[in-house]
């Protein structure tokens, strides 16, 4: 009888089954590596007890209560892009080994926010609303020529070059954009047309015509886009968010697209073209927030991910990355817990 030589807990039963690990893929893991076991969490009671046995978990996030029960625990892998929930002190203290989802979601949430940018620049929802209409608005759509932007015309400002800032300001890069990269740290940037830090922030933002929010959510870049960045943009800038909403100070935001917070209204003192968000400081987005109606923001529900492909992906690396740890092999998408990614 073949030994199993150590335990792999997949916490991955959700109540939605677009985050839930689908049997067929974990038969697949369970055939691939005879000698371990899989556990595949469907009760919290057994979470907690196999997980003190574990050597590897594979989940969403690393909570404080099961890190103090999984004493076998040598590495966490996150099925998330964002890991500042498992990036804890007691984690940064301890040797285990956490790694994240970000190059595995990168490319669903990338052409996500080209599908919004796409349909913004190009005023499909109108379109859209003359085709329920069956009306025939050409002539309605010439009127906005001035309006339309093409991604080839613009120049592109990038916060945040990880798995997908770096792919999504290739992919720009290759449509014509002119990519400006802000970085942390003074590192080159294999897309970008010019690179930029804290100190350059001021002469790279008059220069976009969009800017797009990847920061990872750590304690620095809570409220990085506050007012004082927002008064950079020039008139007319494009603000598109796919990170986290606690990156951005939503007030200072929608003053800058033109909200009248004494009025409590719409106005057009704004200086921003508009927003594209799919990511909000609280969510769901409240029903009283202003952001419903603004005539000028394109909202996505947080699903930038979604997509039929998401658990494929997921397990192919999960299964790449056990091989690694098998073979005692450095590990792929290790997060540095004190930078927060």
């Amino acid at each position: 009888m073949l030994k199993l030589t150590m335990l792999v807990v997949a916490n991955l039963a959700v109540e939605h089954p677009a985050w839930s690990l689908p049997p067929e893929l974990l038969s697949k893991l369970i055939d691939e590596f005879p000698s371990v076991e899989f556990h595949w969490n469907r009760q919290k009671g057994d979470y907690f007890r196999r997980a003190a046995e574990a050597e590897v978990i594979w989940g969403w996030h690393l909570e404080p209560k099961i890190l103090a029960l999984a004493q076998n625990l040598k590495w966490f892998h996150s099925c998330a892009a964002g890991v500042r929930r498992s990036c804890y002190d007691d984690v940064s203290r301890s040797s285990i080994t956490l790694t994240n989802s970000a190059i595995v979601n990168a490319p669903v949430v990338i052409e996500h926010l080209l599908g919004m940018l796409l349909s913004f620049f190009r005023r499909l929802p109108g379109l859209n609303e003359h085709q329920r209409k069956h009306h025939w608005g050409r002539d309605e759509y010439w009127d906005l020529w001035r309006e339309l932007k093409e991604l080839s015309a613009l120049t592109a400002g990038m916060f945040g070059y990880g798995a997908i800032g770096s792919r999504l300001a290739a992919i720009l890069n290759v449509l014509g954009s002119r990519v400006m990269v802000y970085r942390r740290r003074n590192l080159p940037a294999d897309w970008a047309d010019e690179v930029f830090t804290s100190e350059g922030i001021r002469e790279m933002l008059p220069q976009c015509d969009l800017v797009i929010n990847a920061l990872a959510a750590t304690d620095s870049t809570d409220g990085f886009f506050c007012a004082e960045v927002f008064s950079r943009m020039k008139p007319g800038t494009v603000f598109a968010s796919i990170s986290r909403g606690s990156t951005t100070d939503e007030a200072a935001l929608m003053r800058a697209l033109g909200y009248n917070e004494k009025n409590a209204r719409w106005d057009k003192d704004g200086w921003l073209a508009g927003a594209l968000l799919d990511v909000f400081a609280e969510e769901p987005l409240p029903q009283g927030s202003p952001l419903w109606k603004a005539p000028n923001v394109l909202i996505s529900p947080h699903v930038a991910a979604v997509s039929p492909y998401f658990w494929d992906r997921q397990s192919k690396f999960f299964a790449r990355n056990l091989g690694h740890f098998l073979a005692g092999e450095p590990l792929e998408e290790v997060v540095d817990c004190e930078a927060g990614y």
